[in-house]
């Protein structure tokens, strides 16, 4: 994590976002409000330093893993700005995300972040601010409520389509490990493979490099809503 001390850019970044709107005394925040860079690949809430803060990611994309006992990480979701992190640790314990959750940056990313913990008793009792968090954890139950629903309803087509659409990075590229999304979305690796070759022979996408470009994501999206 860079700082990045510029404080015309931070009220930039808060305006544009609106993030002043979030606090009943944005005055008594505003203080404890840093702007901050994360390179590529950084693993955000893994780490102490990470701890303790609301983020505001006002620029670049993420993704967020769930850690498995044995040691594997499944995509949850991949998430660009203006997006929130922070709120779980904030409501429960600091160290909730760490254990079970990994957050790594795809591309650059710049977030707004807050330094909650010598006002936390005070934003306890901000209901702007705490119906503000609840409309995040609403939007995010319900993000994976459809999710679990698709996994259950949707055919293994339908399934691996809404995932690519869902999961490429900025650059349309989908570059995630086979092996963890095909568990993901519980069919096989070989079955996975046949689907992603279906979908390059029709042209919806082009194997690359490092991984596939979407080309036609129209395409998919139609699979994803027959």
């Amino acid at each position: 994590m860079n700082e990045i001390k510029d404080t015309k850019l931070l009220d930039t970044y808060i305006k544009r976002n609106h993030i002043h709107s979030f606090f009943s005394d944005f005055e008594l925040c505003y203080p404890h409000m840093t702007l901050a860079e994360f390179p590529k690949n950084t693993f955000i809430c893994c780490d102490s330093d990470y701890r303790g803060y609301f983020y505001f990611f006002v620029e670049g994309n993420y993704k967020v893993y769930g850690n498995l006992r044995n040691g594997k990480r499944i995509l949850y979701r991949f998430c660009n700005s203006f997006s929130v992190l922070g709120e779980t640790e904030f409501l429960l314990d600091e160290t909730y995300h760490a254990e079970i959750h990994t957050v790594e940056t795809t591309n650059r990313c710049v977030a707004v972040l807050l330094d909650y913990r010598d006002i936390m008793p005070v934003l306890l009792k901000d209901a702007k601010f705490l119906h503000f968090i609840c409309r995040v954890l609403a939007e995010k139950l319900s993000y994976f409520g459809n999710m679990q629903m698709i996994n259950t309803l949707s055919s293994a087509r339908e399934k691996v389509a809404i995932y690519l659409v869902n999961s490429v990075d900025h650059s349309g590229i989908f570059c995630e490990n086979h092996g963890i999304v095909a568990e993901q979305l519980d069919i096989s690796y070989r079955h996975f493979h046949r689907i992603l070759q279906q979908f390059a022979h029709n042209g919806w996408i082009a194997r690359m490099k490092n991984g596939y470009r979407i080309i036609r994501p129209d395409m998919l999206r139609q699979i994803k809503s027959e």
